[in-house]
């Protein structure tokens, strides 16, 4: 089970963590992207589903900072 941190957040903190968690949601949706594509050529699915997994690595990351941005509300 995942730790939450909390912290006292303060707007500089919390901006930088809002724009990594944007880099975040961007690489997602190009990995996803990827992935389609991919599938879509017959790829090896054993290439896939690395793939796969390191997109669920994505969300867990955006999740959890997510989880650090929202502690306090």
């Amino acid at each position: 089970m995942a730790k939450t941190v909390k912290f006292k957040g303060s707007a500089p903190e919390d901006k930088k963590l809002t724009a990594i968690q944007e880099r975040l949601e961007s690489l997602k949706a190009d990995l996803a992207d990827l992935i389609r594509e991919y599938d879509e050529a017959g790829i090896d699915e054993e290439r896939l589903d690395a793939m796969t997994e390191a997109l669920d690595a994505l969300e867990d990351a955006w999740d959890g900072l997510d989880e650090i941005l929202h502690a306090d509300a």
